[in-house]
């Protein structure tokens, strides 16, 4: 466990330093009309891991495993992260 926790933290520091680096404004370029930007996909991976963990602390206090529906078009939309700075500090 502790192996994989070392290596998660690697992954993480690598991840941070590059972001840190990225042009504010290039960080809001979508290589398609479809595709989200770096922002975009940063703030998606935020949201995402926030409701899941909401899904498994619900499942350990219920039998019943339907929870509500993660809309990650709309929420990255509604958060509007294109509009935001990109910033990230992070100290493991």
């Amino acid at each position: 466990m502790e192996k994989i926790a070392n290596e998660l933290i690697f992954v993480v520091n690598a991840a941070a330093e590059k972001i840190k680096f990225l042009d504010n404004v290039k960080a809001c370029i979508k290589p398609a009309p479809n595709k989200w930007s770096i922002k975009e996909i940063v703030g998606h991976l935020v949201d995402s891991a926030n409701n899941n963990l909401q899904s498994f602390v619900r499942a350990q206090e219920t039998d019943v495993l339907t929870f509500p529906k993660y809309e990650q078009y709309h929420w990255v939309e509604v958060q509007n992260y294109n509009n935001m700075r990109l910033y990230v500090y992070l100290e493991l």
